[in-house]
């Protein structure tokens, strides 16, 4: 190590500098975080259903009002990887992505002839559909 060196390294630990907000040195939003659900027992011995926090509340209700944009979204990454996979892998890909389909509510005739023809320029046809239909 030359002796210049040690000069010009940063600590491992260091103290905030005067006037950084607490704001800086905390975790970023929902790292580290955990959903907590809070479960009592009844006087039956049945478990009661679960009383979710206000946050734990407004997340549920926001996923399932975007589960529609989450959907189109996985189904464009799995048009993204089926260009690119090849025997087993493109296999499980068409079953992952019937049953994105299935959620989206797509006809199970209109799946099967998909999955029949193994053409991803198709399936990206019909997520371009199902995107202008979203808007």
């Amino acid at each position: 190590m030359v002796k210049g060196d040690r000069q010009n390294r940063k600590p491992k630990f260091s103290r905030p500098a005067p006037g950084d907000s607490v704001a800086d040195r905390r975790a970023p939003p929902l790292a580290g975080r955990r959903l907590i659900v809070y479960v009592q027992p009844r006087d039956n011995g049945v478990i009661a259903m679960a009383e979710y926090s206000k946050y734990q509340q407004k997340v549920i209700k926001n996923y399932y009002e975007n589960q529609g944009t989450i959907l189109l979204q996985r189904l464009g990454e799995h048009v993204t990887e089926l260009y690119l996979s090849e025997g087993k892998a493109r296999t499980k890909r068409w079953k992952d992505i019937a049953k994105v389909l299935d959620k989206l509510k797509v006809p199970a005739t209109r799946i099967e002839q998909l999955i029949k023809q193994d053409d991803p320029a198709r399936l990206a046809k019909l997520l371009e559909e199902l995107l202008a239909k979203q808007k």
